[in-house]
């Protein structure tokens, strides 16, 4: 339910109140969510991301054990924060 009214804030221009409902339920999962990100802090981070998937195998995605449901919901929050967040607060990328 939350998903869909964080889509529905979003497309009738209530952008922060969209932003606000995915760290609210973020929160709610147990995830901690900076307010900022240090330039030289985002780009280790990336680098480090990229690292550890540019050697991941298509066999070793296979192998893999499924994805806890809370983790999946995260997941689908945290993508959807980050288009909110692309579109209403340019800043913050």
């Amino acid at each position: 339910a939350y998903f869909l009214l964080v889509t529905i804030l979003y497309s009738c221009g209530e952008g922060d109140d969209a932003y606000t409902t995915c760290h609210d339920v973020l929160s709610q999962l147990g995830e901690i969510i900076p307010e900022s990100l240090h330039p030289k802090k985002k780009a280790n981070m990336i680098e480090a991301t990229s690292k550890s998937i540019k050697n991941t195998s298509e066999t070793d995605l296979f192998e893999m054990k499924e994805m806890d449901e809370e983790l999946a919901i995260s997941i689908k929050f945290y993508s959807l924060m980050a288009t909110v967040a692309y579109f209403t607060r340019p800043g913050m990328f």
